[in-house]
């Protein structure tokens, strides 16, 4: 319990409260801003997501706990702390920019509540179906899963989820976790001709407008997958498997390498901009949990390096501050590497089974908190056999980026291949 903020005080001031279900869990966000239920329900918008919704004060303060599951709170109020913050059984997370507090709360709760998770393996990646045959698309944030899943929904696929996808580990199914796409405008934009029956602008927002949600269900073409067994994973990379990185993306100007910052405590990452406005680099370096941002490269685009603690959510905040200055954040690029060429044609390369493992235990959502990890004192070990089990029978894949077109085309044949029959029932 964290000492500083009274629970009494907490409870009798989350007039607001909704009750949700994340695939076997349930649990409660209490609130005294509406705008952060709202989100949760723009995010999610399956109604087996949503339960039940009520306004009251609370009865037993002292318990702040839901009956039926964890409870979570997120108060913005100055009598209680000079800060909006998100209240958990374990610690505060106070928010570091007060407009944000609904992404920033969703985050913290989310996180929380897939690190409890235990019936389900949870990847940071997006998942369709073709033909009831899984696919899995690995990436880090920022190399355009979203975009490319949209796409290949374009085409045909079905659609499961486009940034976590969630595999059953009794049936070893992909489930199906409808949330709604977060797009940057631009890529609405390259997809206006499938959005022509969508009101864009009723989704509502993210970032300022930098993005909007989207919610397929309101796209008649597009189809919504019913739960399927993997059968193909893609790892998007910035580089060809067992080619040399490029030192340039690597190392800094006092020649460290970049990858040896990245530590339990600290993270780091790229970003470049349409154009230098000094302000703003100024706010971006006094923003709570930023140690040191640098310009790294003055051409084609201005790319910064940032250094910061983790535990901080920065980049929601570099965003706002971007729309703030009427700047562009042109790309995104993290731990250490390149920047993705988007304008080269992609390819397509065949990995190994141990290759695939690795990059699934690096998209594993879980964190260190997962009981997963915690079963039988059997860590690591037991999830590695249970990830080669999944993959049995998978066709594991690096794509290289490229034009989004051409990637879509390559997948799209590699799954019309002429591979024999596969016929694989999943429970619903």
């Amino acid at each position: 319990m964290v000492d500083f903020v009274d629970p009494t005080s907490v409870a009798t001031t989350a007039r607001f409260k909704h009750t949700f279900r994340f695939l076997d869990t349930i649990f409660t966000v209490g609130t005294n801003r509406p705008e952060v239920l709202i989100y949760f329900q723009k995010m999610y918008p399956d109604p087996d997501f949503y339960l039940r919704a009520f306004e009251e004060k609370n009865d037993d303060p002292q318990g702040l706990e839901a009956q039926d599951g964890a409870s979570y709170y997120v108060i913005d109020e100055p009598k209680i702390w000079e800060k909006p913050f998100i209240w958990t059984k374990e610690r505060i997370y106070p928010c570091p920019v007060t407009h944000l507090l609904p992404s920033y709360a969703y985050s913290i709760i989310t996180n929380s509540i897939v690190a409890s998770i235990q019936s389900h393996l949870i990847f940071h990646a997006a998942a369709l179906s073709w033909q009831d045959q899984g696919i899995m698309i690995l990436g880090v944030s920022g190399q355009g899963k979203s975009t490319l899943t949209l796409e290949l929904v374009r085409r045909g696929f079905h659609f499961l989820t486009d940034d976590m996808t969630c595999i059953n580990r009794q049936d070893r199914c992909i489930s199906s976790v409808h949330r709604a796409l977060s797009l940057r405008r631009s890529a609405v934009e390259l997809f206006k001709d499938f959005f022509h029956q969508v009101d864009t602008n009723s989704g509502g927002e993210i970032l300022g407008g930098r993005k909007i949600w989207l919610n397929l269900v309101d796209i008649p073409e597009a189809k919504i997958a019913k739960p399927c067994r993997l059968r193909f994973l893609l790892c998007l990379s910035y580089q060809p498997a067992g080619s040399s990185p490029r030192q340039e993306s690597f190392v800094d100007e006092e020649g460290s390498r970049l990858e040896d910052l990245s530590t339990e405590d600290k993270k780091f990452f790229y970003f470049s901009v349409d154009q230098f406005e000094e302000r703003m680099i100024n706010e971006i370096r006094a923003l709570p949990g930023v140690e040191k941002c640098s310009l790294y490269a003055e051409t084609p685009f201005p790319t910064f390096r940032l250094i910061g603690r983790r535990g901080h959510f920065l980049l929601p905040a570099i965003e706002e501050l971007c729309q703030k200055y009427r700047v562009a954040l042109v790309n995104i690029a993290r731990d250490g590497q390149a920047a993705v060429d988007y304008s080269q044609n992609p390819c397509l390369e065949r990995i190994s089974k141990s290759t695939a493992i690795r990059e699934l235990v690096r998209s594993f959502r879980g964190g260190w908190r997962s009981p997963v990890l915690r079963e039988a004192n059997s860590g690591v070990a037991s999830m590695l056999l249970e990830l080669g089990q999944i993959i049995k029978g998978v066709d594991c894949y690096r794509i290289i980026p490229g034009r989004l077109e051409k990637m879509a085309d390559l997948i799209f044949d590699l799954v019309n291949e002429d591979r024999g029959p596969v016929k694989i029932t999943c429970k619903n």
